[in-house]
């Protein structure tokens, strides 16, 4: 599965919308995750505070920025000289320190799906546009379930 340079350019230039407040991104990607799908919150360090008092915290934001920053990074992959390279270092990492959480496949399936829908309502995505995220989603959470399929294995 890849790419086009076409897609490429779309997925670069749609993101500079999230670019231009990451941690209001990242708190809406975050917030919907766990609103959608609550069962996750027990993978973050406020498990045990209701969400409605986290949100807006400078710790929940904290972290949101850093899931941006982490999708920031794979943007900015598409413009190395090895971008298939860079994107496998930058989420087997990620899957190897969310493999010691025991976080399982499924939170990750469920983020992909929340990711894409926060990036169509922000970007305002056309058809194209969210067919170019949809597949570079595909490719970075591909590189994180393939990850912990071997973790898993050993």
């Amino acid at each position: 599965m890849s790419l086009t340079s076409v897609q490429i350019e779309i997925v670069k230039t749609t993101w500079k919308t999230v670019e231009a407040a990451p941690e209001d991104a990242g708190e809406a990607i975050l917030l919907r995750f766990l609103e959608k799908y609550p069962h996750n919150q027990q993978y973050f360090p406020f498990r045990n505070t209701p969400l409605k008092e986290v949100k807006g915290s400078a710790m929940f934001r904290r972290h949101a920025g850093k899931v941006v920053e982490v999708f920031q990074k794979a943007v900015d992959a598409f413009n190395t000289t090895d971008p298939v390279a860079t994107l496998v270092e930058i989420w087997t990492a990620i899957a190897q320190t969310h493999f010691k959480r025991k976080i399982q496949p499924k939170s990750f399936d469920e983020l992909k799906e929340v990711v894409l829908e926060i990036l169509t309502e922000a970007c305002k995505l056309n058809d194209e546009q969210k067919t170019a995220w949809s597949l570079t989603l595909d490719i970075i959470f591909g590189i994180i379930l393939n990850e912990l399929a071997t973790l898993s294995s050993q």
